[in-house]
């Protein structure tokens, strides 16, 4: 007798254990910077908080490129004028208003976005928020700065 099988629960249970394995769909690290930059958002969910001024809000509230604009450069407004975050201009060493900043590494660079302390130890102006954020989050932004003024 050819009569079709029915398939047990074992079954069911064997295919949803393996298709549990299967590796996540892997996260673009630009993207996921680009959409933490634009946005102000985590493409993990993740919270993403920034401080300014003492009060704590969603990072959406205050992303990157409001101040900081698409391409990274500086986007003066209302008598504030925002550095440069393009890595070309991070990466180097410079001179501004006689203070001195030496090139940002990497480590500088998550100091100055957690909390506002530049490449030569100066405090930021006020009004540069202080972000929190997880290290996976972390990494996919300072990978989307890098690419910031390459972009055609």
């Amino acid at each position: 007798r050819d009569q079709p099988r029915s398939r047990g629960l074992g079954d069911v249970y064997k295919r949803q254990v393996i298709s549990s394995f299967k590796s996540p769909q892997a996260i673009d690290p630009i993207e996921a910077g680009k959409q933490i930059y634009t946005k102000g958002t985590s493409p993990s969910k993740s919270d993403i908080t920034a401080v300014m001024s003492e009060i704590k809000v969603p990072g959406s509230v205050l992303p990157c490129i409001n101040c900081h604009g698409a391409n990274g450069k500086e986007l003066s407004e209302g008598g504030v004028n925002p550095s440069s975050v393009q890595w070309e201009s991070l990466s180097q060493s410079t001179i501004t208003n006689g203070r001195k900043r030496p090139a940002y590494s990497i480590s500088h660079l998550k100091r100055v976005i957690t909390l506002g302390i530049d490449s030569g130890g100066n405090a930021l102006q006020k009004v540069m928020p202080k972000y929190s954020m997880t290290s996976t989050d972390m990494d996919y932004l300072i990978a989307y700065i890098k690419t910031l003024g390459k972009e055609e």
